[in-house]
């Protein structure tokens, strides 16, 4: 191999990430254009009016800072997947004594890598982060709720909670608002959706898997579980201005969540990392008081003292 050779091999060795980066940014841009398009004729109702206040779109320049910000933390998101296959990211499973555990699941063809950077925040503050991955995020939402539910069963089983908090990115925000909704007792305290499309969104319509067919708009599913039922546990939702995959974004509204619209123009993965972000999840955690989450004492006991 010539000297002209190597050198064109290091070059491009050198601006790979950077071609990579640029790539996915390309994406992200053309992605959000078809988001906008296909929800240009979708209407806000009452509630969702009351989040967005009439505006949809941030400034022509953020929106641009936005993109671009957005193509770097799904660059980011992408490589830590697949790192995440290979040598997957753990926290210690909650154990007794320890600080309330948080439930993290990611969303659809995602898995718990992308959590890391939340999960690591949490555990900081004395949290006990759980990072889970859906058994395959192609399933009916409905069959990943029940493997959920079963999840949830077993860490409050091993730390001695009687709910943990749950915080769930995209479908898995879904997933974790059916499952308030499908027992009495789901053994959540709080649920907190990051970006979630609980009405559905217009790109799924082009995805593959039940699960995609599930958050199609007005599917099926949708009408099953609708955006105004009330479930067993406190919801609190967290929207991305310049959402590139919840299309309209607005419908992540929930009437009876409390909902924070970022003020940033964050897109979809981008949401996971910013620190802003990471305090509301942080300050609706803490509003979680002892009693939500103490374990009753069994009534044997009552009588012996």
């Amino acid at each position: 191999m010539s000297g002209f050779q190597i050198s064109i091999l290091i070059a491009l060795l050198v601006l790979a990430p950077f071609l990579v980066v640029g790539a996915i940014t390309c994406g992200v841009w053309l992605n959000m254009r078809a988001a906008r398009f296909l929800e240009r004729r979708d209407v806000q109702d009452a509630w969702q009016e009351r989040v967005f206040g009439g505006e949809t779109r941030a400034p022509a320049l953020a929106r641009g800072h936005g993109v671009l910000r957005e193509g770097y933390w799904q660059s980011v998101a992408w490589a830590s997947q697949g790192l995440h296959r290979v040598r997957p990211f753990r926290f210690a499973a909650p154990v007794p004594g320890g600080g309330l555990p948080v439930v993290l699941v990611a969303g659809y063809v995602e898995n718990s890598s992308q959590m890391v950077s939340l999960g690591r925040r949490l555990q900081r503050e004395g949290y006990q982060p759980l990072l889970l991955d859906l058994p395959s995020t192609f399933r009916a939402i409905e069959d990943n709720v029940a493997w959920l539910a079963e999840r949830i069963a077993e860490v409050r089983a091993t730390s001695g909670y009687a709910r943990v908090g749950y915080v769930g990115h995209s479908m898995g925000g879904v997933v974790g608002r059916v499952c308030t909704l499908r027992s009495e007792d789901p053994g959540i305290a709080v649920m907190i959706s990051l970006a979630s499309p609980h009405r559905g969104t217009h790109l799924a319509n082009f995805g593959l898997g039940q699960s995609a067919r599930d958050m199609r708009r007005a599917s099926a599913f949708a009408k099953r579980y609708p955006a105004d039922a009330v479930g067993h546990a406190p919801i609190c939702s967290v929207i991305a201005r310049e959402d590139n995959i919840v299309s309209p974004a607005w419908s992540a509204v929930l009437p009876h969540a409390e909902t924070v619209l970022t003020q940033a123009p964050l897109g979809h993965t981008g949401i996971l990392f910013d620190a802003e972000v990471h305090e509301l999840v942080l300050g609706w955690l803490a509003q979680v008081t002892p009693e939500q989450t103490a374990t009753p004492t069994p009534a044997k006991a009552l009588s012996e003292g």
